[in-house]
C-alpha cells in the first residue's frame, strides 16, 4: 500500500483545499474590487474631459459674443460720425441716440452735457 509519508502529504493538500478555494475568492472579490476602482476612474477622468471641454467651449462663445458685440457697436456708431459731420455743418440741433437709445450726440453744445434722456 500507500507510504504513511505519501498519505499525509495527499491529507495536507486535501485540508489546504478550502484555503485555496478561500484566497481563491479573495483575489476574485480583490480584482473585482480593483476593476470598480478603475471604472470609477475612468468615469471621472471622462467627467473632468467633458467639463474641460465645456469650459472652453463657453469661454470660446463668450469671446464671440464679446466680437459680435463689438461689431455691432462700431456698426451703429460709424454711421451716427458721418451724421454728425453733415448737420454739424448746417449748424442744426441734431440728436442722436445709441443703439441702447442712450443720448448719444447732440450738435447744441448745451445739451451735449446731458447724458441720457
Amino acid at each position: 500500500m500507500l507510504d504513511e509519508r505519501i498519505l499525509s502529504r495527499i491529507h495536507k493538500k486535501l485540508d489546504m483545499i478550502p484555503e485555496i478555494e478561500k484566497q481563491g475568492a479573495l483575489n476574485k472579490l480583490a480584482l473585482k474590487n480593483l476593476n470598480g476602482e478603475l471604472q470609477e476612474h475612468k468615469k471621472f477622468h471622462l467627467r473632468s474631459k467633458v467639463n474641460t471641454v465645456i469650459m472652453v467651449s463657453v469661454i470660446i462663445a463668450a469671446i464671440s459674443c464679446f466680437i459680435a458685440y463689438k461689431g455691432l457697436v462700431t456698426k451703429f456708431n460709424q454711421p451716427m460720425a458721418v451724421v454728425k459731420e453733415l448737420y454739424h455743418d448746417k449748424g442744426l440741433d441734431i440728436k442722436i441716440l445709441n443703439a441702447r437709445g442712450h443720448f448719444h450726440y447732440s450738435s447744441n453744445p448745451q445739451t451735449n452735457k446731458v447724458k441720457s434722456l
